[in-house]
């Protein structure tokens, strides 16, 4: 063996292990060497499961060791591991330690997936969302995925694992070409897999799922991420039926969510879902009543519910009511400015403006070439000390569970923008309402949760609210494609993965029944 390259190897493969927050680069044992362990090991039994997933993906020089009492993965720089690559170890560590971590063998679906640059065939959205935050960052996975596309320029699951890395960027002038990579994939393949994490017999949800970007499904992935579930996520597209011979599974779910986009694939697979000989949750017909304007009609006359009245609403009328031409009651007739204006489709806060008079009605115009808006009044939702509080609060099977709880100083709070990062105050006070979720929120509101779920109908699914002055609950909106997750950095947010890990297993037990078998542990 040629020892410089054998030095270079263990050089390289330990910057990787250090750079991780997942892994703990260890003293090395001789010159050949690298040491590492995964930093939780709560079960005793991690290390030794990544240890024989890395033998089983042909890493054959590794073995377990002791180190300060714990168990530790020794990895020599054999033949094998310098021509695949220092990088590529330290890939297949970090995937298969994400596994691993839940203290159980790592299923052969899951080493078997694994290609010589140490990734799975195909990654995903919580895939990669999830090697982001272990230290494989977007700026490394990217020319990874660009070397697979060049050895294989055909290859579908890599083109759209780029086009979700795009869209994970955040940086809005990606949104174009993610979505054309996307295109590309899906005019080559629609179906795409993710394999169950435990071992045994997986239950096989085929979800049908819509181009798009992050807003436009329910990310069932992440719901999922350690779970015994295989994800079948089969893309439905304008114009094109889904195909006559479809994989084996055990249920549907239907992941699309509502949007302007969405709307003409809901309805084009209602015929499927209800001819489908397995149960279908989040039926199409039920999805279809969630824009807002369906939803806030329909909430309408639930006690204890304040969701004001959203109108969709021409340019022209809007042109017409900035120069006083109509009036704003005339478009509300629950109430005048302020009023909330965004368009149709708009996610995320996009365009999004709370306008106080026609001239600044006719300033917003300005600044934006849609061509209808949805128009609400605006509730002052400030609690008594001044800040704003908006609670995400996902249904299962009917139950309601907390997601999260943002606190900001402005009226149009978004998790990300909460700085719930920068205040210990803040999360103290999530985790009081995270913890005491059931005797608090849950019990004050339990009628008008009731309520809102007998209307809406729907297996699962969410609603971002808030809490009037006097008491009464404030829906912003409900949806299915709300991004529900476990990503947040445990050190900062200890509070929170227990409780997800609750709802998850809600979620799971929901799919368990619907495929008609008894709700063993996982």
């Amino acid at each position: 063996m040629d020892t410089g390259s054998a030095g270079a190897w263990v050089s390289r493969a330990g910057q990787r292990v250090a750079a991780s927050p997942l892994l703990e680069l260890l003293a090395s044992p001789g010159p050949a060497v690298v040491c590492f362990r995964l930093r939780s090991d709560e079960t005793g039994n991690a290390n030794a499961h990544l240890a024989a997933a890395l033998r089983e993906s042909g890493y054959a020089a590794v073995s377990v060791v002791q180190a300060a009492g714990h168990d530790a993965i020794r990895c020599e720089a054999d033949a094998v591991g310098i021509a695949r690559g220092a990088d590529a170890l330290a890939n297949a560590a970090i995937v298969l330690g994400v596994v691993a971590a839940n203290g159980y063998p790592v299923p052969e679906s899951v080493t078997g997936s694994l290609q010589p640059d140490g990734l799975p065939a195909y990654i995903g959205f919580a895939g990669l969302w999830r090697l982001e935050l272990c230290g494989i960052e977007i700026s490394m996975l990217g020319p990874l995925l660009e070397a697979r596309l060049a050895r294989d320029p055909g290859n579908a699951n890599a083109m759209m694992d780029m086009a979700t890395l795009l869209i994970l960027s955040l940086i809005p002038g990606n949104r174009a070409p993610a979505l054309g990579k996307q295109a590309w994939a899906l005019d080559r393949q629609q179906l795409y897999r993710l394999p169950a994490r435990r071992a045994g017999e997986p239950l096989r949800v085929l979800a049908i799922a819509a181009p798009g970007d992050m807003t436009s499904i329910t990310h069932l992935d992440c719901l999922l991420e350690d779970s015994d579930v295989e994800l079948l996520m089969l893309y439905a597209r304008a114009g094109q039926p889904l195909p006559g011979r479809l994989p084996e599974h055990d249920l549907v779910f239907v992941a699309i969510g509502e949007s302007v986009a969405n709307r003409p694939l809901l309805e084009q697979i209602l015929p499927f879902a209800s001819t489908s000989a397995r149960r279908v949750l989040n039926s199409p017909d039920r999805i279809l009543g969630l824009s807002r304007d369906r939803v806030s009609a329909l909430l309408r006359p639930v006690v204890g519910v304040d969701m004001p009245m959203t109108v969709s609403v021409a340019r022209e009328v809007l042109r017409k009511v900035s120069r006083q031409e109509v009036p704003i009651g005339q478009v509300l007739q629950d109430g005048g400015f302020p009023v909330i204006v965004r368009p149709l489709d708009s996610q995320g806060g996009k365009d999004l403006a709370l306008l106080d008079d026609p001239p600044a009605v006719a300033a917003y115009l300005a600044t934006t070439d849609d061509a209808a808006f949805f128009v609400s009044r605006f509730v002052d939702y400030r609690s008594h000390d001044g800040l704003f509080r908006k609670y995400r609060v996902v249904f299962v099977a009917g139950r309601p569970y907390a997601c999260h709880m943002a606190i900001s100083e402005n009226w149009m709070i978004h998790y990300v923008n909460a700085d719930m990062d920068d205040s210990a105050q803040k999360r103290a006070e999530e985790a009081q309402f995270m913890s005491g979720f059931d005797d608090g929120f849950a019990r004050r509101h339990a009628a008008s949760l009731a309520g809102i779920d007998r209307l809406l109908g729907l297996d699962y699914y969410g609603i971002d609210c808030a809490e009037t002055r006097d008491g009464r609950l404030l829906v912003f909106e409900a949806d299915t494609a709300m991004l529900v997750h476990a990503m947040d950095l445990p050190d900062l947010y200890p509070y929170k993965g227990s409780q997800m890990e609750t709802l998850f297993g809600a979620f799971r037990l929901l799919l368990v029944k619907a495929a008609g078998r008894a709700a063993a542990s996982r």
